[in-house]
């Protein structure tokens, strides 16, 4: 994996647990750890998407619009289990696990 964006260049610093978004090569997607009991995980994933897209996480679509952010914060929250979502969010199937992780994959036409 490689770096592709510090958090802190031309975009809107959302999270206090994480300082880049990687991009994988190998599965085309990318990818951000954080730490859930610091970030809430709505913010996670949009600015993940943010940086993948090269948007500025405030001009993205609502988060809302593709899934509950506050179901959302809360599942990663409280649960102790291995969890993990995947939905759909501007151009992205993005999925959250448990661990802290959300991936965003591009999603190509086909």
């Amino acid at each position: 994996m490689s770096q592709l964006d510090s958090l802190d260049e031309g975009g809107t610093i959302l999270l206090q647990s994480a300082d880049e978004v990687e991009f994988d090569e190998r599965h085309e997607r990318y990818r951000v750890s954080y730490d859930p009991s610091v970030d809430d995980t709505s913010l996670a994933v949009v600015t993940a998407v943010g940086v993948a897209s090269q948007t500025d996480p405030t001009q993205l679509p609502p988060l809302y619009d593709a899934v509950d952010p506050t179901g959302l914060d809360t599942i990663f929250t409280e649960t102790q289990a291995d969890t993990q979502v995947t939905f759909r969010y501007s151009d992205f199937d993005v999925t959250v696990s448990s661990t802290g992780v959300v991936t965003c994959t591009p999603i190509t036409a086909g």
